[in-house]
C-alpha cells in the first residue's frame, strides 16, 4: 500500500507494528470464540 502511494510510509509502518503487537490478543480472542465450552454471553461477546 505504501509502495502504491495509498498511505504514507510512516502510517504503514505504524499499522504493521500495531498488527505485530496485537496479533497474540486477536488470536487468543478467536480461539476463545471458537471454544464450544466458553459461554460467549458470559464473556461479553455481542452475539
Amino acid at each position: 500500500m505504501a509502495e502504491r502511494g495509498l498511505v504514507k510510509p510512516e502510517e504503514h509502518a505504524t499499522l504493521k507494528q500495531q498488527i505485530k503487537d496485537e496479533l497474540p490478543d486477536w488470536l487468543g480472542a478467536v480461539e476463545r470464540y471458537n471454544d464450544p465450552d466458553v459461554d460467549l454471553l458470559e464473556d461479553g461477546w455481542p452475539i
